[in-house]
């Protein structure tokens, strides 16, 4: 099915089917856009989009391309199908049900064997979705790398006001992650990390975000 996006003048048709014509200097922009905004050409690979080449290639703004991304992914559910192809893992049945409802508002995952592979994708598709406001991710095994990569999402997105982490071999390194993220973020109202391995000095910062940021609640 050839989607249709008014912010596009050109028919992603073409686009789909490599009609493009290649450009000699494509290298040179896909390093320019990376210098530029590397986050957003992370993404486009991530995604494998067919139509990136063609994004460079007609110099779109960075804010159509969001656009975009956010009309083609399905507020989240499809960028979560793609994330979990590229990466070679089954989607969970759980998530994906969840962002099958595009008002959804809390995913409950705890003890749902959520890995750190699947927070990847499960960041991707919070990444492009505005409803999900809960989410319990309690007793899984994201670890400290999986923590980081929630505390990436967290400094940008406006929607997640309660976040469980709580039994998650989340360390140190994991918590001042975090904390550093929630300094940015004035949507998170609440945030569980009980029972993980955090130690003295993930108590001691979240002990100072405590004293920065008092209507935090924050539970260890």
């Amino acid at each position: 099915m050839i989607l249709q996006f008014k912010l596009l003048s050109f028919d992603l048709r073409e686009i789909t089917d490599g009609l493009l014509p290649a450009a000699n200097d494509l290298s040179e922009r896909v390093n320019e856009l990376a210098s530029e905004d590397e986050s957003l050409l992370s993404d486009l690979r991530l995604f494998g989009v067919p139509f990136a080449k063609a994004l460079i290639l007609k110099n779109i703004r960075r804010g159509w391309v969001e656009e975009y991304l956010k009309h083609f992914l399905n507020n989240g559910l499809d960028a979560y199908r793609v994330a979990c192809i590229n990466l070679r893992i089954d989607p969970n049945q759980k998530i994906k049900a969840a962002l099958e409802d595009s008002d959804v508002i809390s995913i409950d995952l705890k003890r749902n064997s959520i890995t750190y592979y699947q927070v990847i994708a499960l960041t991707c598709a919070l990444k492009y979705n505005n409803t999900v406001k809960k989410l319990n991710l309690s007793v899984n095994s994201i670890g400290t790398r999986g923590a980081e990569l929630l505390a990436s999402l967290l400094r940008t997105n406006s929607t997640v006001e309660e976040i469980n982490l709580s039994v998650n071999t989340i360390d140190s390194q994991g918590t001042a992650a975090l904390a550093d993220a929630l300094k940015v973020n004035d949507t998170v109202k609440k945030i569980y990390l009980w029972d993980n391995p955090i130690g003295t000095e993930g108590r001691r910062v979240l002990e100072d975000l405590k004293r920065l940021k008092p209507d935090l609640r924050i539970l260890y």
